[in-house]
């Protein structure tokens, strides 16, 4: 929930990643009582423990991550608010 009183409430989602240096997100949400679904694609680049996404779809949601194991955290926004996404593989 926002200061103006929004609410935003994630009910699923999948981060593909592909062998060829692609990605695409989709993730069901719920906004203000509403359905939604936020989607994001691009390409991504894995270096040591670092992954960074950059995102060729509008608007951009998918930013610079961490990988550990088998799951991934990210920064990504949503109606252009700032969240941190966790994947589990």
């Amino acid at each position: 929930t926002d200061g103006g009183g929004s609410t935003l409430r994630f009910e699923s989602g999948q981060l593909e990643l592909l062998a060829d240096g692609s990605y695409s997100l989709e993730v069901e949400a719920e906004f203000n009582g509403g359905g939604v679904t936020m989607t994001d694609e691009g390409v991504y680049e894995v270096s040591g423990n670092s992954i960074d996404f950059t995102p060729t779809g509008d608007p951009a949601r998918m930013r610079d991550g961490v990988v550990s194991g088998s799951s991934i955290t990210a920064e990504t926004q949503f109606g252009g608010i700032p969240f941190e996404i966790d994947l589990q593989k």
